[in-house]
């Protein structure tokens, strides 16, 4: 395949990975490119938001335990900020309660993958939003 036709078949959408744990990042980078997107990461909140006043996303996947800024946090400051352009938000967490859905609902989240999460579980998310 040409390197022209290689960039065809490549997805539009950008993800954003607000996550601190390395591993996590390394597993869920290679999913989502293996889902033909491209994505950068965030190691916390703050950079997460500093990548966000600089980048166009179609879709960010939220870290709820992060160090310096949770996700939490970093959720709220996001839709305190949005003028009428909502990103949606995913949040990935191992905390996986009805409180902690709840919670995330309520704040803006727009989407709940528990961890360890599988690639099924994130092409069901970004199908839901049309990404994939």
């Amino acid at each position: 395949m040409s390197m022209v036709q290689n960039i065809i078949m490549e997805n539009k959408h950008h993800v954003l990975l607000a996550e601190d744990n390395l591993f996590n990042q390394k597993v869920a980078s290679a999913m989502l490119k293996k889902l033909g997107l491209t994505v950068d990461i965030a190691d916390n909140g703050v950079i997460a938001l500093e990548k966000i006043s600089t980048n166009d996303y179609s879709i960010i996947l939220m870290d709820c335990q992060m160090p310096i800024m949770n996700g939490y946090d970093t959720t709220i400051k996001i839709r305190a900020d949005e003028n009428g352009n909502h990103i949606p938000i995913i949040a990935m967490t191992a905390h996986d309660s009805p409180e902690y859905r709840e919670y995330c609902f309520k704040i803006g989240i727009d989407g709940y993958i528990s961890k360890p999460f599988r690639i099924a579980d994130l092409r069901n998310e970004l199908s839901h939003w049309q990404l994939i």
